[in-house]
């Protein structure tokens, strides 16, 4: 179900927008000012904003500068009043998604909010998508690797440390930070073996030389290497 953040200091019509988005399927957390708003903010927040302009204490647009700074993927609607185009045009500049006038047909707002979770959703798929690509870009250079390095007993190189990270279950909290340090410190020493050569790396543990720049580039271990080298 797609979330919205609502924030409305005008109660009656705070209640009233809660009921016209959860009647079209949306789950909404509502808020009278915004800094409650923004401390329940985080990055992975899966839906969007919607908030009024001009409200007590923190304003639409100070919020919206706060949000963007937390979370900038998150969509960002603001609720201006009619005719108040310079506030619309400034909250666009500053990172809006849109901005929606009052009063506001509510097929138009919904039809909006949908865009907006439309476009988050398939934001956050891809952001799953890349995580899962660098996982398994790490798994498969770990396996090839694993290999290589007993076969050429490569120096500071434990395997018993991969043994364990192959045993280990993915959902272990330190799981991804260990398998970045084994990763890390095994390209390490393919490179020392090697004089920085990456060709002769990538031959060494058995990968493909992309692969290698690839994952070196994930480390931050380009520089320093034998650049005359593909």
């Amino acid at each position: 179900m797609a979330q919205v953040m609502l924030v409305e200091d005008d109660t009656d019509l705070r209640l009233a927008t809660t009921e016209t988005l959860e009647l079209a399927g949306f789950q909404v957390q509502g808020f009278e000012t915004a800094r409650p708003a923004l401390a329940a903010l985080h990055p992975d927040f899966p839906g969007l904003i919607l908030s009024d302009l001009r409200m007590p204490g923190l304003s639409g647009l100070d919020f919206l500068d706060q949000a963007q700074k937390l979370a900038p993927d998150v969509p960002f609607i603001l609720i201006t009043a009619h005719g108040d185009v310079p506030a619309a045009i400034r909250a666009m500049r500053a990172g809006a998604h849109d901005f929606l006038e009052k009063p506001c047909p509510p097929e138009l707002m919904l039809d909006v909010l949908r865009r907006a979770q439309a476009m988050r959703s398939l934001q956050l798929e891809n952001n799953r998508l890349r995580d899962r690509l660098d996982r398994n870009a790490a798994l498969l250079v770990t396996h090839f690797a694993t290999h290589a390095a007993a076969r050429h007993d490569l120096p500071k190189i434990h395997i018993d440390d991969a043994l364990r990270l192959q045993l280990a279950r993915h959902d272990w909290p330190g799981y991804d930070a260990a398998m970045d340090d084994f990763e890390s410190r095994l390209l390490r020493a393919a490179l020392m073996e090697t004089g920085g050569r990456k060709a002769e790396a990538a031959s060494l543990l058995g990968i493909p030389r992309k692969r290698l720049y690839l994952r070196l580039r994930h480390h931050n271990m380009l520089e320093g290497t034998d650049s005359g080298q593909k």
